[in-house]
């Protein structure tokens, strides 16, 4: 369960700090994303965050997995 908060605290921290520093220097490149619309904007950036979480679960599920087995 720690291993999931830890992954949902790392998402939202690289998630909103990598969204505020597309807002500060180049705001074009969010305003491009949703030309296609609001929903594929939306989609877009949910799928990002999925997948983000999904790369950071992995990488702390591994790193607890190989931390324990070398304490055996």
């Amino acid at each position: 369960m720690k291993i999931i908060k830890d992954t949902a605290i790392l998402t939202a921290f690289i998630f909103i700090s990598n969204f505020v520093i597309k807002l500060i220097f180049n705001l074009d490149n969010i305003i491009e994303e949703f030309e296609e619309g609001v929903w594929a904007g939306l989609g877009m950036y949910l799928f990002s965050i999925v997948m983000l979480f999904l790369i950071i679960f992995l990488i702390l599920l591994v790193k607890t997995l190989l931390h324990k087995m070398c304490r055996l």
